[in-house]
């Protein structure tokens, strides 16, 4: 009696340490993968240690492992998967090459509208504050001035003479921030006026402006000029083409993939 006694002993400690050792893997698994994006059609998550992302389909179970880069949209994830191929996944596991898959604008935010008038010596930056039920509309005012000296031409992030913006209260942005001078056919910000480019290009959105510095291409106050060129970015991403010749894609925050 005492032996299988002691031989059970022996098979529930086994029993206990194989549950514990699972137990502790599983643990790992959930502290190394974190979900950051999920509906009833796709869970997105990240593995800390590896640096890359997971996409799975909740209904079939199907997953895309090993992505480079992955971010919700609306009904879409673009993502860059492990052989640098770009791509949209949505809520059915389709794959589409580009989306026209916008957040719905609810319209009750609060905006800013900013027009730049040139009078006399200066370039006057007018700014508009509108509350999202019309209740605390204020009138233009005067928020900047350029004088003409410095600039030639003043426009905004966007390449005009007129921008808009949505926020909350925690993202106002000053109107010097958004404005890029131009002067002897040259480009600059009021932030960093020493630094001259040769071109801009507004065609991707205010917060990506392509910039040209000899034969090279950069995008303003994230990656300086150093490409062959920049594409057109498809939503987070555009493909760029290195010193040596290399394809790669790039984010809107500056990194190389």
């Amino acid at each position: 009696m005492a032996s299988i006694f002691h031989h059970h002993k022996i098979g529930l400690s086994l029993f206990l340490l194989s549950a514990f050792i699972a137990i502790r893997e599983q643990g790992v698994a959930q502290t190394l993968d974190s979900v950051i994006y999920k509906t009833d059609a796709l869970i997105l998550s990240t593995n800390s240690e590896q640096n890359n992302f997971t996409l799975t389909h909740v209904q079939t179970g199907r997953q895309l492992s090993k992505l480079k880069f992955a971010k919700p949209i609306y009904q879409y994830v673009q993502v860059l998967d492990e052989h640098n191929a770009m791509y949209f996944i949505g809520e059915d596991w389709q794959v589409e090459q580009q989306v026209d898959d916008f957040l719905p604008f609810c319209g009750n935010e609060n905006s800013y509208s900013l027009t730049i008038k040139k009078k006399k010596s200066f370039f006057y930056i007018y700014e508009k504050f509108n509350s999202n039920n019309g209740s605390h509309n204020s009138p233009s005012k005067i928020s900047y001035k350029v004088a003409k000296s410095i600039a030639d031409s003043v426009m905004f992030k966007n390449g005009k003479s007129v921008f808009q913006y949505y926020l909350s209260d925690q993202n106002y942005i000053p109107p010097q921030n958004l404005l890029i001078l131009y002067k002897n056919k040259k480009y600059f910000t009021l932030l960093n006026p020493k630094t001259k480019y040769e071109a801009m290009d507004f065609s991707n959105s205010p917060i990506l402006v392509i910039t040209k510095k000899g034969y090279r291409y950069g995008i303003l106050n994230k990656i300086v000029p150093k490409y062959k060129w920049i594409g057109k970015f498809k939503r987070y991403l555009a493909e760029a083409e290195t010193e040596t010749g290399n394809r790669v894609y790039i984010d809107q925050d500056g990194k190389e993939y």
